[in-house]
C-alpha cells in the first residue's frame, strides 16, 4: 500500500513537472517583447475585411487573442477575457480575437451566445493544417494572447491571459495607455439640428415621422466622411388619409417619404462644422465611426 502511494505521488510529480515544462516551452517560443508583430489581414464575423494595422494606426494597443470555439481551454478563459475587455473598455486598448474555427455557423453562434462584444476575425481554416497566422505568431497552444503596441511591436506574449493585466496596468500607471476621449461636436448639437434640419415637404404633408440613424467617419482633422444611413425607425403616420389607402399605395408613399428624410439627414450631417477628434492614448485618432440619430417628428 505504501509503495502504491509512493508510486502515485511520483507519477503526479512527473505529470506536474511535464506540464510545467510544456508550458515553459510554449511561452519561451512565443514572439518576444520588441519584436515586430506580423500583419493580420482576414475577414471579420460580418465577412468584411479587417487589418490589425488599421487599429494600430488609430494609436490603440491591441490585445490579440488566438482561440477557437471548440477549444475547452479557450472556453474556460472566456470569462477572464470578458472581464479584461470590460475593465479596459474606456482605455486605448482594442481587443481582437483570431479564431481557428472552420465552421462559420458554430464560430458566430458561440460569439453571439456568449455576447463577446469585440472584434472577431478568422480565416475559417484548420489550425496548423491550412493557417499561416499560427506560424507567424508561434501559436503552438491555444489560447495564446499578445499585447501589441501602436508602433506594431510585441509588448507581451502569454498562454495565460490573466498575466496581461499586470502589464496593461503598468502601462496605464506610466501614462502610456490612457482613457479615450470621444469625438465632440463644437457647440450644442441639438440646437444645430433644430436650426438646420428641414422637414421635407412631401414627408410632412403625408404625416411620415421617423428616426434616421446616420453613421459617419470622423477624421483626424475633425472632418466628416463616409456618411450613410444605417437604420430607419418609423413613427406613427399622422395623416389619416394615408392610413386609409391600400397597402401598396401606403407603402409607396412611405418609401418615397423615407427616402426624402434620409436625404435630408445626410445633408445636415454634411454641413456640420468640424468636430474635435477622438484622442486615443494621447494622440488624435482618425477614421473613428460615429453614430447619430436624426429625428423627424410632427
Amino acid at each position: 500500500m505504501k509503495k502504491m502511494m509512493m508510486l502515485a505521488a511520483l507519477l503526479m510529480f512527473i505529470i506536474g513537472a511535464s506540464a510545467q515544462t510544456s508550458e515553459e516551452a510554449y511561452t519561451k517560443d512565443l514572439l518576444q517583447p520588441g519584436e515586430a508583430a506580423p500583419a493580420i489581414e482576414m475577414n471579420n464575423m460580418f465577412d468584411k475585411p479587417f487589418k490589425l494595422q488599421d487599429q494600430l494606426d488609430r494609436n490603440y494597443f491591441a490585445i490579440v487573442n488566438f482561440w477557437a470555439s471548440w477549444c475547452p481551454d479557450c472556453r474556460k478563459e472566456i470569462p477572464e477575457l470578458k472581464r479584461l475587455v470590460k475593465k479596459y473598455y474606456d482605455y486605448g486598448v482594442c481587443p481582437i480575437s483570431v479564431s481557428f474555427d472552420t465552421d462559420s455557423a458554430a464560430w458566430k453562434g458561440y460569439i453571439r451566445k456568449e455576447e463577446l462584444k469585440w472584434i472577431h476575425v478568422s480565416e475559417l481554416k484548420k489550425w496548423k493544417h491550412g493557417t499561416e497566422i499560427d506560424k507567424a505568431y508561434h501559436v503552438n497552444w491555444i489560447p495564446t494572447t499578445y499585447l501589441i503596441s501602436p508602433e506594431g511591436k510585441i509588448v507581451k506574449g502569454t498562454i495565460h491571459i490573466e498575466e496581461l493585466e499586470t502589464t496593461i496596468d503598468s502601462l496605464i500607471a506610466a501614462g502610456k495607455i490612457t482613457k479615450t476621449v470621444l469625438p465632440k461636436f463644437p457647440g450644442d448639437l441639438a440646437f444645430f439640428l433644430k436650426k438646420n434640419l428641414r422637414y421635407p415637404k412631401d414627408a410632412w404633408k403625408n404625416g411620415i415621422q421617423a428616426k434616421i440613424k446616420v453613421n459617419f467617419v470622423l477624421e483626424k482633422d475633425g472632418s466628416i466622411d463616409s456618411i450613410k444611413v444605417d437604420q430607419v425607425q418609423l413613427g406613427p403616420i399622422t395623416n389619416n388619409k394615408v392610413n386609409h389607402l391600400t397597402i401598396s399605395e401606403r407603402n409607396a408613399i412611405i418609401q418615397h417619404s423615407v427616402q426624402l428624410l434620409e436625404e435630408e439627414a445626410i445633408r445636415v450631417v454634411k454641413i456640420m462644422p468640424r468636430w474635435a477628434p477622438a484622442i486615443i492614448n494621447g494622440k488624435k485618432a482618425g477614421r473613428v465611426w460615429y453614430h447619430m440619430p436624426v429625428v423627424f417628428r410632427l
